[in-house]
């Protein structure tokens, strides 16, 4: 199972600023490169806890580290443990265990990605492997001989691995084996708008430092305009909300005076995360100066987002 953020949306204006004034003070990236001591947010998990076996523990660990194992023959990184994953796997191996199914779709909890959001685990992509077996080496080979389990394990856009591995019921007769969860996902931090743009900041001015680019000033109007009117982009089709935003600025460009840009642009965009924000245009070496604003928002499936107006002066 995959699941996807979703895509950045994006759209631009023109418009003329003309003026005669020139007091306008810059702020350069360079001087934003100070740590961000901040922590990012954490989000409590509304799944129960399930207390597992040492035995169980390092059946989990043991079949995490066959995963990797099959990943560097094919060239490939290696998954980082998460325990927070492995949280919500137990969880699910335990639920198939007590309710007596066997799959992705459990009549209690719902989809993978209903266990994940249940437990505050915010992913650009997730994906979810199931066994039942004796032990982990006959799981670990009924999963590679699957195509799509397969391919889970195998995939490049998954950075982080927990395992969740719960015993059966034992029933007379029967060879005691195990539930086995793989959740496989890429997680997005958690940042506050400021967390972001900080960071945005710091990305930017490296990434113009390795270019030969010069640092790209803050202009206070851009910077201001950007800061009044990011709350009224709507994170569920950011593009929309430009039309608005056009008419507010050409008001308010018509009246700012000073202003010696031949034109501006602007685009607004909305993601899970600030590593999936599209900054780009921020190493245009035509752009003049800037002003940008992040703030928060909710998207068309209900996560919170993150929305980011940019205005380009050229």
């Amino acid at each position: 199972m995959s699941v996807l953020a979703p895509a950045s949306m994006e759209s631009r204006y023109d418009g003329v600023m003309r003026g005669a004034r020139m007091a306008w003070i810059l702020f350069f990236f360079a001087l934003m490169g100070c740590k961000n001591t901040a922590k990012p947010a954490h989000i409590p998990s509304a799944l129960p806890t399930v207390v597992t076996s040492p035995q169980e523990q390092s059946l989990e660990r043991e079949m995490f580290e066959r995963v990797n194992q099959e990943r560097q023959k094919h060239g490939l990184a290696a998954l980082q443990y998460d325990e927070r994953l492995a949280a919500i796997a137990r969880f699910h191996s335990q639920d198939m265990r007590e309710t007596g199914f066997f799959g992705h779709q459990s009549p209690s909890t719902g989809s993978p990605q209903d266990r994940i959001d249940k437990a505050g685990y915010v992913a650009a992509e997730s994906r979810e492997n199931v066994a039942l077996a004796p032990d982990v080496d006959t799981a670990h080979r009924n999963l590679l001989a699957s195509p799509g389990h397969y391919a889970n394990i195998v995939a490049t856009t998954v950075t982080h691995l927990g395992v969740g591995v719960v015993q059966d019921k034992k029933i007379p007769g029967q060879v005691q084996g195990y539930f086995f969860t793989q959740l496989f996902a890429k997680p997005v931090t958690l940042l506050t708008p400021e967390q972001a743009r900080a960071q945005i900041l710091r990305q930017v001015s490296d990434a113009r430092r390795q270019s030969r680019l010069a640092p790209l000033p803050l202009h206070p109007a851009l910077e201001r305009f950007a800061k009044d009117n990011v709350q009224t982009i709507d994170a569920r089709a950011p593009g929309r909300s430009l039309e608005s935003i056009n008419q507010r600025a050409l008001a308010l460009l018509q009246q700012e005076r000073g202003l010696t840009f031949r034109t501006i642009e602007a685009s607004a965009q909305a993601a899970l995360g600030a590593e999936f924000l599209n900054t780009r245009d921020l190493l245009d070496p035509t752009v003049r100066a800037v002003g940008f604003a992040l703030a928060t928002g909710v998207d068309a499936q209900g996560k919170s987002v993150l929305t980011m107006l940019i205005l380009l002066g050229r």
